[in-house]
């Protein structure tokens, strides 16, 4: 499904769920968003693609996607005997919170364990909770997607979002386009988040001067951040000068 709600029932066995952890897979489309509510769950990237066009040697037709996988004409295991590849396929994957590292590896569809959980405490980096996810944290996920072949390369990316919910909240979990609905898709998934019962549709986080930096006279600047959700976006800046009279 393109977009849904997973309400999970806890506490066993429910309609929607069956005890265990939930699993969220990344959103299908560029700029849509997960939310999710339990911070035992499993985050796994589950990538495929669609290719009308045949750029990566395999048309699929609308609305079709397909797996990345490598594969030899002669049967044998690509990892095993990478000499014999005739095609290799796999897509790189960067989770990524305000500041933080989260994940960064090189996957395909058949590499296992591919999740990690929201209870991780990412290796302890600077800043970190030992908690791992809380409520209102956030995410960007991104994905490049790689088809290498001796006729030629094909490349994709792609960027999304995740956002960390309370439990047993009404909407519960959920993945949608952002915008509640002017984007296309159901109207009904609420904002972004809420900052002091303010909807939240859009938002930039500093990623070059942030809040506390500290700058010296003639000190130059170039302002960029990262656009949430992860879109095109225009926007402009309006820098105040704050005049320091002590003394």
């Amino acid at each position: 499904m393109r977009w849904y709600f997973n309400n999970v029932i806890h506490g066993g066995c429910g309609e929607e769920s069956c005890g265990g952890p939930n699993v969220n897979l990344f959103p299908i489309f560029r700029g849509d968003i997960v939310w999710f509510a339990d911070t035992t769950n499993q985050q796994r990237p589950s990538v495929f693609v669609s290719d009308p066009d045949g750029l990566a040697g395999e048309r699929t037709h609308d609305d079709e996607r397909r797996p990345l996988l490598s594969w030899s004409e002669t049967g044998r295991d690509v990892y095993q005997y990478p000499e014999d590849a005739t095609v290799w396929e796999y897509w790189y994957e960067s989770a990524q919170r305000v500041g933080e590292s989260i994940q960064q590896r090189v996957l395909q569809n058949e590499t296992a364990h591919m999740h990690w959980y929201t209870n991780d405490n990412y290796n302890q980096q600077f800043g970190v909770r030992p908690e791992g996810d809380l409520v209102n944290d956030i995410k960007l996920l991104f994905v490049g997607a790689v088809h290498k072949e001796p006729e030629g390369n094909a490349y994709a990316y792609y960027a999304a979002m995740d956002v960390t919910i309370p439990e047993l909240t009404e909407l519960g979990q959920r993945t949608c386009p952002p915008f509640q609905g002017a984007a296309g898709g159901p109207p009904n998934c609420g904002p972004i988040l809420e900052l002091n019962g303010r909807a939240v549709d859009l938002f930039l986080t500093p990623s070059s001067v942030q809040p506390g930096s500290i700058l010296q006279v003639c000190d130059t600047f170039a302002f960029s951040g990262i656009m949430w959700p992860t879109l095109e976006t225009r926007y402009q800046v309006t820098v105040t000068k704050l005049v320091n009279k002590w003394r």
